[in-house]
């Protein structure tokens, strides 16, 4: 199994999304979901790190707490903030670039941070206090999870979510 130790000295493995036991069901729903939603996103184990092209990580840590040993999951994706500093940076060099949804408070990120440059997509990630924007470097897109927002609005499905079977 992969790990990397993180800057404060814990463990991190890099676990499989699907089937973990021990993994919340709940974030084995939401990563089998946002796949579904997101085709070019679905990784069928937890990648190390980041891309342009998977929009979530578990990080997994062990600690030993009162004798016995625990997991603990930490999901590693866009916390959609209530007011976004990459929009703020986004703004200051295209208008736009980056929207905030005024009914969910989803940040989404346009087609239009294609026209921002490498040095100011940089300083778009740098103002995350999460670090989760990604560039992808054959479109020049920034991208990070959207809050499954075309499944937000009225008439679709809730995020991360799927239908439930007919009764019989």
């Amino acid at each position: 199994m992969k790990g990397a130790r993180h800057a404060q000295g814990v463990f991190y493995r890099y676990l499989p999304l699907h089937g973990l036991p021990g993994l919340p069901g709940g974030l084995q729903g939401m990563a089998r979901a946002c796949g579904r939603a997101h085709p070019s996103a679905r990784h069928a184990s937890n990648p190390p790190d980041l891309t342009p092209f998977n929009f979530k990580l578990v990080r997994f840590s062990e600690h030993k707490i009162d004798g016995k040993v625990k997991w603990l999951f930490f999901p590693d994706q866009c916390r959609h903030c209530v007011n976004p500093p990459c929009k703020d940076v986004a703004d200051s060099f295209i208008p736009g670039a980056i929207l905030q949804d005024e009914a969910t408070g989803a940040v989404i990120y346009t087609d239009v941070t294609q026209k921002l440059s490498i040095d100011q997509a940089q300083a778009v990630r740098e103002a995350c206090p999460y670090n989760i924007p990604r560039r992808n470097e054959d479109t020049g897109l920034l991208t990070k999870c959207d809050w499954c927002i075309d499944r937000s609005r009225p008439g679709s499905s809730p995020p991360a979510s799927r239908p439930a079977a007919p009764e019989p």
